[in-house]
């Protein structure tokens, strides 16, 4: 039972609502349960502040609701991993209760230790699928069971983590274009053995030859090897020195062209082949772990140093003379017409030579292009966004109304124009974002000095999930947040 009183000086007029009262459902409580709340009538008076005021009362009702009821429909992993290595795991959680609602979904490890968490928003009959990630370390390598956990359920699944080997050969994984060379470093790095040297190797490496062709190989901290392309596809590559080297290192790196039938977002993998590739001490072997790589083929980027006039990565008094030469109309041999444009007007003018020069004796600073907003609209209205920008058309079998708009404000904040790629890029987890795979957009963003603008990147629905991470890039920055 509760007693409340309460006074004011004024009255107010009816209808309205004297007060509210939250209670707490208990733990033992099951959905269908319910509780009266009464007024007690001979207990209970009102009054207009101090003249009585008759009235009647309605009790009201507290009942539990089935309310949201999230299972697990599914889980699947990576395993075996070996350690040190991510273990990933693929849960699909399905709203089975009768109400909206969010329930944490969490991962235990071998040692019942929790690991990693996701917030989960759905309706009734929702089902969403989410990756949990128990980064494993030196030490963890066994057979137990790891355990995925709802509000309403869990599961457990039996996995192994592999006892990790010296070193782990990595293939990097780099971003081209259609026709351009694109070199592809092979590191290695310690695991298990943080005194692990390497002198020799003699390694098969596969890649997709739909998407790639090779060129050469170089020796970067080992000698160079000598290649045999055994096929279209697969290489041999031997090389040994009389000594070892100290781990980390990059032993070669493979230069490769990306094929004129590629098109964007084709992945011209490259991988070891585990079974006819070793590394030696410089003669003991050494085990690796072997993780593959590739190239991501993107849309050419138009990236410009403005200011650079004659081309020689460089901005100096050679660049304003080269504009002057080039306005009377003399041969100024190497000429980047784009990169001359300084202020960015579509013309070359004395101005472009004048801004070049107060650069260099520090009255205006290079061109740089922030960001300085990211802003993620559930769909995309061309009339309810000041559109300066559209990143690239939408596919003609997307319906407007299924996408996702990411609106982001640029500046150059510098004196100089700045031309530079944006890419957005979209991933499960921020880390994810560093993955040249996560880039789904350029735009060309060309400011001249102190100007902004903006870009909508419009991405179908089916891009971008509520867990996932979008991050914007230029040359000079970067901004990154949650869609949700």
């Amino acid at each position: 039972m509760l007693k409340l009183a309460a006074d004011q000086p004024n009255g107010e007029p009816v209808p309205l609502t004297a007060a509210t009262l939250t209670f707490e459902i208990d733990a033992s409580a099951t959905p269908g349960d319910s509780a009266t709340v009464e007024l007690v009538d001979d207990q209970s008076d009102f009054y207009d502040p101090n003249d009585h005021v008759s009235h009647v009362s309605d009790s009201g009702t507290v009942t539990v609701a089935d309310g949201p009821t999230f299972a697990l429909d599914s889980i699947s992993t990576n395993a075996p991993v070996v350690e040190g290595k991510d273990l990933v795991v693929e849960a699909e959680i399905e709203n089975i209760g009768t109400d909206p609602g969010a329930e944490w979904t969490c991962l235990w490890d071998h040692d019942g230790d929790k690991v990693d968490c996701k917030l989960i928003h759905l309706d009734p009959g929702e089902t969403e699928k989410i990756d949990l990630r128990w980064e494993t370390e030196i030490g963890d390598a066994g057979v137990g069971d790891i355990t995925v956990e709802t509000e309403s359920q869990g599961t457990t699944e039996t996995v192994e983590v592999l006892e990790a080997p010296d070193i782990s050969a990595s293939i990097e994984t780099e971003k081209g274009t259609v026709g351009e060379q694109v070199t592809v470093p092979v590191d290695l790095t310690a695991l298990a053995s943080h005194d692990a040297e390497v002198g020799s190797y003699d390694v098969e490496i596969t890649y997709d030859s739909n998407v790639l062709s090779f060129d050469h190989a170089h020796g970067k901290d080992l000698d160079a090897p000598v290649v045999n392309e055994i096929e279209p596809g697969k290489l041999a590559l031997a090389a040994d020195q009389p000594s070892g080297v100290e781990v980390p290192l990059t032993p070669v790196t493979l230069t490769f062209t990306v094929d004129d039938s590629a098109e964007k977002g084709d992945h011209g993998e490259i991988k070891f082949v585990p079974g006819e590739s070793e590394f030696l001490d410089p003669m003991d072997e050494v085990s690796a772990a072997f993780d593959a790589g590739g190239v991501v083929v993107t849309l050419p980027t138009k990236d410009h140093k403005v200011g650079d006039s004659n081309g020689d990565t460089e901005i100096s008094v050679r660049d304003s003379a080269v504009i002057q030469q080039h306005l009377v109309g003399m041969d100024p041999g190497q000429f980047d017409t784009e990169a001359a444009d300084v202020n960015r007007d579509g013309d070359i003018t004395v101005r472009d030579s004048v801004l070049i020069k107060q650069y260099l004796i520090g009255m205006i600073d290079n061109g740089t292009v922030e960001v300085n907003s990211l802003a993620i609209n559930s769909s995309f209205n061309e009339n309810s966004v000041d559109v300066v920008e559209r990143s690239e058309a939408l596919p003609d079998d997307v319906n407007p109304e299924d996408t996702t708009a990411v609106v982001v404000d640029f500046e150059n904040v510098g004196g100089l124009g700045a031309i530079q790629t944006a890419e957005l890029r979209i991933a499960d987890t921020e880390d994810g974002l560093d993955d040249p795979l996560s880039v789904i957009a350029l735009s060309v963003v060309d400011l001249a000095g102190e100007e902004s603008v903006s870009v909508v990147f419009v991405v179908p629905d089916d891009d971008v999930d509520g867990d996932d991470w979008i991050g914007v890039y230029t040359e000079d920055d970067e901004a990154t947040q949650p869609v949700s």
